[in-house]
């Protein structure tokens, strides 16, 4: 580490930025993760639509359980997105991506609503991904231990057919599309 950090500010900016990047993952692995995010967070700040260090800082924040500061970073990585220059099918797919972080970031909270809205949202994009959207909410849902996904279905329809087959449902995602 000690290397890369004498190596980085010597470098021309292509090298630099790997230097960085090879320490940041270095101390993540030490479970240095204050500075792995510091350094993460730089890198994101000169690159804000990579999705290398976007991916880095999200998995950093997780491993180091700081799972409060998720909701506020993938909402800056939304903006970073909306605001960039991409083709509207780029913007499209990373704003998916950073969703379905958001997602697991709520789940982890306990922060159903706001786990939901972002489904909601991720249905509003892209409704032909909606099966996609189920599978991965599902199997979001599925990681936190006091929830039990019992069932889905494709539409309201479908879904009254399954509440029925249901002793105790306590309560139900639908998807209107």
């Amino acid at each position: 580490i000690a290397l890369l950090e004498q190596s980085a500010p010597l470098a021309n900016a292509n090298y630099r930025k790997q230097f960085l990047f090879d320490q940041a993952q270095k101390l993540r692995t030490l479970k240095e993760y204050d500075r792995a995010v510091r350094l993460g967070q730089q890198l994101l700040k000169e690159n804000p639509l990579d999705i290398g260090y976007s991916n880095f800082v999200a998995a950093t924040l997780v491993q180091a359980g700081r799972h409060s500061e998720l909701p506020p970073f993938f909402s800056d990585q939304l903006q970073a997105v909306r605001q960039s220059k991409l083709s509207a099918e780029d913007q499209k797919s990373r704003i998916l991506a950073l969703r379905r972080g958001m997602v697991e970031a709520q789940v982890v909270l306990k922060d159903f609503t706001a786990a939901l809205d972002q489904y909601i949202e991720m249905i509003n994009t892209s409704a032909e991904d909606a099966a996609l959207v189920r599978k991965l909410l599902s199997e979001m849902l599925s990681k936190d231990r006091e929830i039990e996904i019992v069932g889905t279905a494709t539409d309201p329809y479908a879904a009254r057919e399954r509440i029925k087959q249901l002793t105790d449902p306590s309560s139900f995602v639908e998807d209107e599309g």
